[in-house]
């Protein structure tokens, strides 16, 4: 029992896309987005309804540059240009730096969210970037933040969201969970 419902089956049974080794999520983040458009994306004066899909982006970038790990300010506008180049929608943005440097970031778009999380002892970070509908390009998301940071290696994956149909699993089973 869920709030006082049955439990409901939900299938997070996702499309995994996965990359390693630096590789692009695909090789050229400019062709993979082409349903992505800026003129498709939300403004904050507009009540634009997004499908009930989305991209979700989860990388662990590793090695990063040093001085890039630990520049606050730097950080935070590859942040924003990340969140721009993949066309998303700003609403707000909070953040919190642990003392000296290490940075967590969360971007609240229109679309859903985006957040860094930082760890400049270990030359890493934590990345994700969600997206609803599909006219936003996450592939665009990671390759503003990798140029900043130059990861030595990444591993990244986007999971495509709401692709469940009818409380049935289309893929692997053991990603159904039962609430």
């Amino acid at each position: 029992m869920l709030y006082g419902l049955q439990a409901v089956l939900i299938c997070l049974a996702a499309v995994v896309v996965s990359a390693t080794d630096n590789a692009m999520l695909p090789q050229d983040p400019a062709t993979a987005c082409e349903n992505a458009d800026a003129d498709d994306c939300d403004d904050p004066g507009n009540q634009k309804i997004h499908k009930f899909t989305g991209r979700h982006l989860l990388a662990s970038y590793l090695g990063c540059d040093k001085r890039a790990i630990r520049d606050l300010e730097g950080l935070r506008a590859a942040m924003m240009k990340a969140v721009e180049a993949s066309h998303a929608t700003v609403l707000k943005h909070a953040e919190h730096v642990f003392s000296p440097d290490g940075l967590t970031m969360v971007i609240l778009l229109s679309e859903s969210h985006a957040s860094i999380h930082t760890y400049p002892e270990e030359r890493a970070c934590f990345v994700d970037l969600f997206t609803c509908g599909d006219s936003c390009c996450a592939e665009a998301f990671d390759a503003v933040l990798r140029e900043f940071l130059q990861p030595s290696r990444v591993e990244a994956r986007i999971v495509l969201r709401g692709q469940e149909t009818a409380g049935k699993c289309p893929h692997d089973p053991q990603a159904c969970y039962h609430l």
